[in-house]
């Protein structure tokens, strides 16, 4: 199913060891949002287009590669993070998908303190939430990019949600 190196961040189970790399060569990556804004559909798209995996999973039928657990897949969210590793142009990426509901905030604070840098993920549709401001201000120590998703859903708006995104965050785009 998947070619990639997989680490549970916090967790040993399904471990696979990659060849090593140095320092300088690995990079750690967050993807951070509100719940339901497509960090996990995002991340399995990853996964996909670099290809680590030969199909795209899907959250709704349970069985997308980072979450596994029966409660993730029953339920249709990310509860605990999980990472897997991306080679990239000699680069080890470790890609790591956090949860985005307000009760499993402890994953992505504890995520956060490993992270190099994070995608923060805005729904097109419902622009800047409560969790996104959350996630924002936990994470401001370390760098960001913002990836606008569900374009192609009626009632999407680029425009108004960068607006949302300067108003709200009080960060330039």
């Amino acid at each position: 199913m998947w070619k990639g190196t997989f680490v549970r961040l916090f967790h040993t189970s399904r471990v696979v060891t990659a060849p090593p790399h140095p320092l300088s060569k690995i990079r750690n990556i967050g993807i951070i949002a509100h719940i339901d804004a497509g960090k996990t559909t995002t991340t399995e798209r990853m996964l996909y287009y670099s290809g680590i995996t030969s199909r795209i999973g899907n959250v709704d039928q349970g069985d997308t590669v980072t979450d596994f657990l029966p409660a993730e897949r029953e339920r249709g969210i990310t509860i605990q993070s999980a990472a897997i590793t991306i080679p990239w142009n000699k680069h080890k990426i470790n890609l790591i998908d956090t949860p985005g509901h307000a009760d499993f905030g402890f994953e992505v604070i504890r995520s956060l303190k490993v992270l190099d840098g994070a995608v923060t993920i805005l729904d097109g549709v419902a622009g800047v939430e409560a969790q996104t401001e959350k996630v924002w201000k936990q994470s401001k120590a370390i760098p960001k990019m913002f990836f606008i998703n569900k374009m192609d859903r009626e009632g999407a708006g680029f425009s108004r949600t960068v607006k949302e995104i300067i108003a709200k965050l009080g960060t330039r785009v």
